[in-house]
């Protein structure tokens, strides 16, 4: 009788949970050209996930949720409401940020690169870019001393090895 009551209780709090939650789907895109962002963040409060390669996302999230907030690298971040949707498709704007320059140390130490007291190397966009390559970090071998970039395999979206100064 006793176990009865607890799988019964059980149950019952697992119901009222799926019911206090709903789904929400969708696709997030790029404004200008439509194309599918994969990799996208979309959250609600605790809640977030990923979009895969398609751009498209399934998350749940509480019933008392007002929002959705999407964001991505390079684009704008981009806050919707969910009032009584199922699906919501979002289209974020690109950011007109450009990177800064980066000075890399050891250990996560910041500094201001002239109050270093050793050599440093500067990289430009340009350098980057004119590789034609299709992943940015392989774009950077053979650019930095002390930087070793190779990648695990030939084919298109395989892992990259990073290994700066043996390390």
């Amino acid at each position: 009788m006793r176990k009865t009551i607890l799988t019964l209780s059980a149950m019952l709090l697992l119901m009222l949970q799926g019911i206090s939650q709903k789904k929400i789907t969708g696709v997030v895109s790029g404004a200008t050209n439509g194309a599918p962002i994969p990799g996208a963040s979309v959250v609600s409060g605790k809640a977030g996930v990923k979009t895969d390669a398609t751009g498209q996302y399934s998350i749940t999230v509480d019933n008392n949720a007002l929002e959705l907030t999407f964001s991505a690298i390079g684009f704008t971040t981009q806050t919707v409401a969910i009032a009584g949707q199922s699906t919501v498709n979002v289209s974020l704007k690109q950011a007109d940020v450009e990177l800064k320059e980066v000075v890399v140390t050891a250990l996560g130490i910041a500094r201001d690169k002239r109050s270093l007291g050793y050599a440093t190397q500067t990289l430009k966009s340009d350098q980057i870019a004119d590789r034609g390559e299709v992943n940015l970090v392989n774009a950077l071998q053979g650019k930095i001393a002390g930087v070793s970039i190779t990648g695990a395999s030939g084919s298109a979206g395989a892992s990259t090895n990073i290994n700066i100064r043996g390390i």
